[in-house]
């Protein structure tokens, strides 16, 4: 189930250099069957290794879409794997983190699944979370973030997050196919709606410890004005979507996490 079995996208907003970086990591993977490379920026060039040019697929959009727009738009048209992989540009991967990942999600009722994510120096970033809520959402706001999800300190485990960040997220075909991304979140929440949504159809989501990736976080939200408005909206929308309606995980993990 480890060969060949995984269609990778990937979109850029101008993230070329960042793209051909990512594209020389993955260029020997064998767990990759196709490459999905959304160009959501006119004219911009990206240069792949000749390596996997047989397997990349490039769609050029003519004006900028949203982050579920374009991975929904990619699966649908040419998703044909049994795993789909959400995977932000920014992302480096030193170490193969697949064999693990579908290992994860070659048992149980396991839709989701994601590595540990680091930092430039090696630093555990936030990638696994609890469901935001108005309460932890003001109190983050002021300085404390009740949202962290506790790991445990053996890396060897597997443990049951509410939610996994979508800049890098394995997705099982099958369930994603009846549950994309909502095209209503223009950029944000859009990976913890998918996620809650994992929960509420009675399968798992893990966050498989043992491997990881880099991220070379930007954080815009938090330096541009126009960033910081559609996070609010984004906010906002989640809320009035799913609020009182978080999904019971302890019945489907048997009382873990």
């Amino acid at each position: 189930m480890q060969n060949s079995n995984i269609t990778l996208s990937i979109v850029s907003h101008g993230h070329g250099g960042m793209v051909e970086k990512l594209l020389h990591d993955i260029k020997n993977n064998d767990a990759i069957c196709k490459i999905i490379l959304t160009k959501n920026i006119i004219g911009e060039n990206i240069e792949h290794p000749p390596e996997i040019a047989p397997i990349v697929v490039t769609i050029e959009n003519t004006q900028p879409k949203g982050f579920s727009e374009n991975h929904n738009f990619a699966f649908k048209e040419y998703c044909d794997s049994d795993f789909f992989c959400v995977l932000n540009p920014d992302i480096r991967i030193t170490d193969n983190p697949f064999p693990s990942l579908l290992s994860c999600m070659s048992s149980g009722k396991c839709a989701i699944a994601g590595p540990m994510v680091r930092d430039a120096e090696g630093e555990i970033q936030d990638s696994a979370r609890y469901f935001p809520g108005p309460f932890t959402l003001a109190l983050k706001a002021i300085g404390y973030d009740l949202t962290r999800f506790p790991l445990p300190s053996s890396s060897a485990d597997i443990v049951y997050p509410d939610w996994v960040a979508g800049m890098f997220m394995l997705i099982k075909s099958s369930w994603f196919k009846q549950n994309l991304f909502d095209e209503n979140f223009f950029l944000y929440y859009e990976d913890i709606d998918l996620c809650l949504r994992c929960w509420k159809s009675g399968n798992v989501l893990a966050f498989v410890q043992e491997v990881s990736v880099v991220h070379d976080a930007r954080r815009d939200s938090h330096k541009k004005l126009k960033f910081f408005l559609l996070h609010l909206r984004s906010i906002v929308y989640f809320l009035y979507k799913n609020y009182f309606r978080f999904p019971k995980k302890h019945r489907l993990i048997g009382g873990n996490g």
